[in-house]
């Protein structure tokens, strides 16, 4: 089974949050699973999905929680499928990306979702005290989740 983690993110805030992620993970994790950190929006999931039969996605966003708190989805497929977008290549995040490939009858993935909340995306800003005291969890969570996809 073909895997990969990507960390959507920026230089910006708590947007630094899967890119952190990602590192931390390329010290744990066998040369079998891909992590990638890609640049929000991920313009290149369109592509990067099919790829792969698991894919574990972390993204910082707003849930209306605190700094820091975050959700696990470990079927995200029901959450990108209910997000309210309008299908268009001119936008492709990831609800974008995963709503376009399913009209297109392309092969999708088993899709695990970790969203963080995010408390601040300053420009070159670094991590919120909230987010950066989750920091320890997220990583435990993602060892435990990525050692039993191996």
């Amino acid at each position: 089974m073909s895997c990969a983690v990507l960390g959507l993110g920026s230089p910006h805030g708590d947007d630094l949050v899967g890119w952190i992620l990602i590192d931390e993970l390329h010290t744990v994790v066998s040369s079998e699973i891909v992590c990638e950190k890609l640049s929000t929006p991920a313009h290149g999931l369109v592509n990067i999905l099919p790829q792969y039969d698991r894919v574990i996605v972390i993204d910082a966003c707003e849930m209306g929680k605190q700094a820091g708190e975050y959700v696990y989805h470990e079927d995200g497929s029901g959450f990108l499928h209910i997000q309210n977008v309008q299908v268009s290549s001119h936008s492709l995040g990831l609800a974008e990306s995963w709503q376009l490939l399913k009209k297109l009858d392309m092969p999708l993935p088993q899709i695990s979702l970790l969203l963080i909340q995010i408390g601040q995306t300053e420009a070159m800003a670094p991590l919120s005290d909230g987010v950066e005291k989750k920091l320890p969890q997220l990583i435990e969570l993602l060892n435990k989740t990525v050692i039993s996809v191996n």
